[in-house]
């Protein structure tokens, strides 16, 4: 550790009391004072230099001076340098010149047996003496007496309330305060010097001792990680961005970059990098490489959202991401889309999915202020802009109503007037900066297909269903799956109608805004949007029922299709003989239909 020159050299010449005349030696009583050092080989033993005071003091010329600093400054660094050499390894665990006391505990669930007493660092085993019968004083002392040499605390393994210590750690307040920001606020509050991390069990307990000894290998922080495994490697990440320990988090993140597969970081590491603590530059510094790998990994993962949002497995990944995850996602200028609209839609259903999520805590303010401030809001559609993201009242609390207006405005406005609103030079106002982005990637999804399998017991169901209220009786059934593609949430819906002559069947696709979306009698205006749309239904023998083309629609309100969709006409009475004899029916008794979108506006 580097120790910093400190001190003042007093003068070797002698000064006149002014008010005594007596002539003494001690420290000059102005000017700064700098240490006494022989002259140089050739020089005058007192040459005089002056000085801006204008004194006549004695002393080396001035530019042997900046020499003599030059050098000592280069014997300090070279003094860092060696210091930073120095490694504490062998104090971990050693109760010599300790003085704080870290317990490992767990939180005791109800009904938890008590676990048998984990090993403490240095506890090489019993030895005959404490495998003796310990009912003696003898024994009791020299157990206690073995117990303190091996710095092995009297309280590990006893029962806390509400929780277990599995290990107890003899450490130094020196170490710990300068490696971890948990630990210099916690003693700096307390006075006892005892200190306990919470962890959820005996191998997490195991992950906290590495990095406590990562933090005493200060030679090589990484050295206690070596050989570990992925998933005690992720364990040591997150126990030391929660104590806030640069250093192990750096050896860590470095050390799953080994895992890496073809440069790939693994899912689970990715996850556990953007759930670091990035408080201090600090600990932002130390995980840098590792979320730079993470980031990679999210676009190798989700970089598509039309992709992502298409795939069940996937589109469960993107809720569930982590605050930091979905932010760095959306601020990716690789992230691809069909639109901006899916990106404000992205951030809307996570902000919905988080605070439906027990397990995690509900989003802030911020949090969404953030999201916000990843929308290019001047690339979005002027229909989404109106209807939706002005009717949002997380983002309108985000984005003043000011500028939402002036985006609006530039959205109405000639294409050149548009590219000089996106301008950081010509409209420097603009906030925030993300709005003078370009467009993102296009997707390479630029259609939705959806697809249904219709079991003909639901179809007999709906008939009867409509049948039983006679003329004008309706019922209507959707697809279990909900689709998203371009901003817009889409349902396959299959209606059945009563009229004069029977039920016919038809289908249906209805759009629908973001979850967050004002519904009920606060609801916004409907948005008029339109698409290409297509519907289909397709016979064994390979021909095509019905088709599509552009359709006007509300959004939100009420969908576009076909009445007739089979082509089988109004049945009077329940027979899927028709629809059997169109090549409809598959071989596992369901009617399949289709649904494409494309061209949104």
């Amino acid at each position: 550790m580097q120790m910093p020159l400190r001190g003042r050299v007093p003068s070797g010449n002698a000064h006149r009391d002014p008010r005594t005349g007596n002539a003494h030696r001690g420290l000059r009583s102005c000017g700064p004072l700098r240490p006494a050092v022989a002259p140089p080989a050739g020089a005058a033993p007192h040459a005089p230099r002056a000085l801006g005071g204008g004194h006549g003091d004695v002393g080396v010329e001035e530019p042997d001076w900046i020499a003599f600093k030059a050098k000592l400054i280069a014997d300090n660094e070279r003094t860092a340098s060696n210091a930073s050499t120095l490694d504490f390894n062998g104090w971990f665990g050693q109760a010599s010149l300790s003085d704080v006391r870290l317990r490992l505990v767990v939180k005791e669930k109800p009904g938890t047996p008590r676990s048998p007493r984990a090993a403490s660092p240095g506890d090489g085993g019993s030895s005959s003496d404490d495998e003796a019968d310990d009912d003696g004083p003898v024994t009791r002392a020299r157990q206690k007496r073995r117990q303190k040499e091996r710095g092995e605390g009297e309280e590990e393994g006893r029962q806390l309330p509400g929780r277990r210590v599995v290990a107890e750690v003899p450490a130094h307040s020196l170490l710990l305060r300068e490696a971890s920001t948990w630990a210099r606020g916690e003693l700096i509050s307390s006075t006892a010097h005892e200190l306990e991390v919470e962890v959820e069990d005996e191998e997490e307990a195991a992950a906290a001792t590495l990095v406590l000894q990562s933090i005493y290998s200060t030679a090589d922080p990484a050295r206690p990680l070596r050989g570990a495994d992925p998933a005690t490697l992720l364990a040591v990440l997150r126990i030391a961005g929660r104590l806030g320990v640069p250093c192990c988090c750096k050896a860590a993140g470095d050390a799953l970059l080994q895992y890496a597969t073809g440069g790939a970081l693994p899912w689970d590491a990715a996850l556990a990098a953007f759930s670091l603590p990035t408080h201090t530059p600090a600990l932002a510094l130390a995980g840098r490489a590792l979320l730079d790998a993470a980031a990679d990994a999210l676009q190798r993962e989700l970089g598509d959202l039309e992709a992502a949002w298409q795939d069940a497995a996937r589109r469960e990944r993107l809720l569930a991401l982590p605050f930091e995850a979905i932010r760095t996602l959306l601020s990716d200028g690789r992230t691809a889309v069909a639109s901006e609209a899916t990106v404000f839609y992205t951030a809307d259903a996570w902000l919905h999915a988080a605070s439906r999520d027990a397990s995690r805590p509900p989003p802030s303010d911020a949090q969404a202020a953030a999201l916000a401030a990843c929308v290019r809001v001047p690339r979005l559609r002027l229909a989404y802009l109106v209807a939706v993201v002005a009717q949002s009242p997380w983002f309108t609390r985000a984005v003043p109503a000011s500028e939402l207006m002036e985006a609006i405005a530039f959205a109405i406005a000639e294409p050149r007037v548009r590219s000089l609103a996106c301008s950081p030079v010509e409209t420097p106002s603009l906030r925030p900066p993300s709005w003078h982005l370009p467009a993102r990637p296009p997707s390479r999804v630029q259609r939705l297909k959806m697809e249904w399998a219709v079991p003909l017991a639901a179809l007999k169901r709906l008939h009867k269903a409509a049948a039983r209220e006679g003329v004008g009786g309706c019922d209507e059934i959707s697809a279990a799956d909900v689709w998203v593609f371009d901003g817009v949430r889409w349902a396959l819906e299959l209606q059945a109608e009563c009229g004069e002559r029977g039920v016919s069947y038809g289908l249906f696709v209805t759009p629908s805004p973001p979850p967050q979306h004002p519904s009920g009698p606060a609801r916004a205006p409907a948005a008029l949007m339109g698409a290409r749309i297509s519907l289909d239904a397709r016979s064994s023998t390979g021909r095509k029922l019905r088709a599509g083309g552009r359709m006007q629609m509300l959004l939100g309100r009420e969908g576009r299709g076909f009445n007739d969709m089979f082509e089988i006409g109004p049945l009077a009475e329940w027979d899927e003989a028709p629809l059997r004899d169109a090549g409809l029916v598959g071989g596992d008794g369901a009617v399949r239909v289709t649904a494409s979108v494309r061209e949104i506006e």
